[in-house]
């Protein structure tokens, strides 16, 4: 699939309802816009009042597409599952992929995800592979990829729909979602890693999943990331673990 492909069966949904994702936002959407095999639609969820966005859009490195392909949706603030819900109602295609504002992918993420689809017709989810960065941008851990992050998940609509997210869920409520769907969904890994997961302070994820062990972990791993002498073996030992454990299937 080359750059002049697009695909009208794909919606992105980002989040982006605090002040502290602002840094991030742009260089989410445009990873979307970049994408080898072109969304139909990103539908950006942002809290009312919002007096910055579209200051952030008109910056993008993507200009026609940007304004072609981004819709805005503005609502209450709500909890992160009520959010998500909220753009696939909004959407208007039989694929859903979301991303955090925080979030970035790779080009080819879609387009793998699309074949993937295409190779698996009975799939209603495809997940991919990710790697952790910190606030800066730098890559310092391999995740073993058993549990993947809403910014890898591309979801039939449908499916959604009929199994939306917990709304009042306060923590986990992407995973309460693939335990809940477990009997319902057929699952498809990509065995690649296509997004960049930022972890930081007040992060979409540390506020729904507070300050578990694990995120506690992640996020010190993060700051000693500055650090080259701590992120490179960080990267080679979770590397190899990455690879010991990489497979098609998931465990949750």
């Amino acid at each position: 699939m080359g750059k002049q492909s697009s695909n009208p069966e794909v919606t992105v949904v980002i989040t982006a309802m605090t002040d502290s994702e602002r840094p991030w936002l742009l260089e989410a959407v445009d990873s979307v816009l970049a994408q080898t095999v072109v969304p139909h639609e990103l539908i950006l969820c942002v809290a009312e009042g919002n007096s910055w966005i579209t200051e952030e859009l008109a910056r993008s490195a993507h200009p026609v597409a940007c304004e072609k392909l981004v819709k805005l949706h503005r609502m209450p603030m709500a909890l992160v599952g009520a959010v998500r819900n909220a753009g696939i109602k909004k959407a208007s295609t039989s694929w859903v992929a979301f991303l955090d504002s925080d979030d970035a992918w790779d080009s080819r993420k879609l387009e793998k995800q699309l074949q993937a689809a295409y190779e698996n017709p009975d799939a209603s989810f495809i997940g991919t592979d990710y790697v952790f960065i910190d606030a800066q941008g730098r890559s310092f851990g391999f995740a073993d990829g058993s549990n993947p992050t809403p910014s890898s998940w591309m979801v039939r609509r449908d499916l959604m729909l009929a199994h939306p997210f917990d709304p009042e869920a306060k923590q986990g409520s992407d995973y309460s979602w693939l335990v809940d769907t477990y009997k319902v969904s057929q699952r498809v890994r990509v065995p690649e890693v296509l997004v960049h997961y930022r972890i930081r302070g007040r992060s979409i994820s540390a506020l729904e999943y507070g300050q578990s062990s694990q995120r506690r972990l992640r996020e010190r791993a993060a700051q000693l990331a500055a650090y080259p002498f701590v992120r490179y073996p960080l990267l080679a030992t979770t590397y190899v673990r990455y690879l010991i454990r990489r497979r098609t299937t998931y465990d949750v």
